[in-house]
């Protein structure tokens, strides 16, 4: 039954799962304002199926130890591997703004995510192998091992096609009060620092003068403007 490494990727089978899994896609949005649609399209194929790839064998080898409780040696069913591998460029890419300490421990806008990670993928062992494989995947992608990003792509007639039927009936308008203005009084002027951190990420120099300036020299409140627009 080959078609249900497939059909098993489709859906959660626990509530909690599923809520979890959409608080993330919530939070990993901004990477297809960063990447555009087929580019990122084009990483979740390629991750789900490479995570997919690394998870059969690892199955197989567990099965081939008796160890029956492995879920009976079935797949964990759950899109594991379109979630968890952007946790790679969500490490590698977004900043981390330490916000308070508890108990020594640095607290940042990123621990949520995080957190919410640690309790979809610890439900129980399957799960914890599902993600490892889908993480590895994420990492796999991002060194384009086997030049993966170049062959394993979104065809462009099949994104052309996907964009004029699915692409209009979710596509939506932008926010009624646009992007924040420039406040050209503000008296923290923006960092060298952060500005050579942003540009870094792909954006202008202008566009990052702006947005540092917009949000009084807060590099993650940038960040996310600058992918918001």
């Amino acid at each position: 039954q080959v078609w249900r490494l497939f059909t098993s990727q489709t859906a959660f089978l626990e509530t909690k799962d599923l809520i979890c899994a959409a608080l993330l896609i919530y939070y990993f949005r901004v990477f297809e304002r960063r990447l555009g649609s087929k580019k990122f399209a084009s990483h979740l194929l390629a991750t789900s199926l490479i995570s997919l790839g690394l998870q059969v064998p690892i199955i197989l080898l567990i099965r081939s130890t008796g160890w029956a409780s492995y879920h009976h040696g079935h797949l964990p069913p759950g899109p594991y591997g379109l979630i968890f591998p952007l946790f790679v460029p969500y490490l590698c890419d977004i900043p981390r703004m330490t916000r308070t300490h508890i108990l020594g421990i640095p607290i940042t806008g990123k621990t949520l995510t995080y957190l919410v990670g640690l309790q979809v993928c610890s439900t129980s062992f399957p799960t914890a192998v599902s993600a490892f494989c889908s993480i590895a995947a994420g990492l796999w992608y991002r060194w384009n091992v086997l030049r993966v990003q170049d062959w394993l792509a979104i065809p462009d007639w099949l994104a052309r096609i996907t964009d004029m039927t699915f692409g209009r009936l979710l596509s939506s308008s932008p926010p009624a009060d646009g992007p924040m203005e420039v406040r050209p009084n503000d008296p923290t002027p923006p960092s060298e620092e952060n500005v050579t951190f942003l540009t870094s990420m792909g954006f202008s120099r202008d566009r990052v003068m702006r947005a540092l300036q917009t949000t009084g020299n807060n590099v993650e409140a940038a960040t996310n403007l600058l992918l918001q627009e």
